[in-house]
């Protein structure tokens, strides 16, 4: 009966790691690939990513962008430590806003659009602000 036990522990020990490792591998190698590259992703409704600019000309070319695409009002709200936040709403009535956030070697920005978010309509304008500030992929 021992030795069934044994074998169980080490099956299940065997089956734990076969399943985690390869998810951990991956979450490393995806942190090593992103961490030299300037880059940006879908994420949990949002699209985000670090753009090689100032806070500033980030919050500028995000409400070019905004008024280019029919956002109607811009409302902004900065926190102490330096976050921008910019909502609006489109003409159809869809939320749309835009996190900045200053970090050591870039500027973090997001953009959501509706209130669960909208992976092709953030994308779009993600990329339009990206081009808005002269960042080519």
């Amino acid at each position: 009966m021992r030795l069934n036990w044994k074998l169980w522990k080490f099956a299940l020990l065997g089956w734990c790691v076969a399943l985690v490792a390869p998810q951990l591998a991956g979450c490393v190698a995806a942190a090593v690939v992103g961490a030299g590259a300037v880059t940006y992703a879908y994420v949990e409704g949002d699209t985000e990513g670090y753009l090689r600019k100032t806070p500033d000309e980030v919050e500028q070319a995000a409400r070019t962008v905004l008024t280019q695409a029919g956002v109607r009002t811009v409302d902004k709200q900065v926190s102490e430590q330096g976050r921008i936040e910019l909502d609006g709403e489109t003409e159809t009535g869809t939320n749309i806003r835009v996190v900045i956030k200053p970090k050591p070697e870039a500027t973090y920005a997001s953009v959501r659009v509706g209130l669960v978010g909208n992976n092709a309509a953030s994308g779009a304008l993600f990329k339009k602000l990206r081009e808005e500030l002269g960042i080519v992929e």
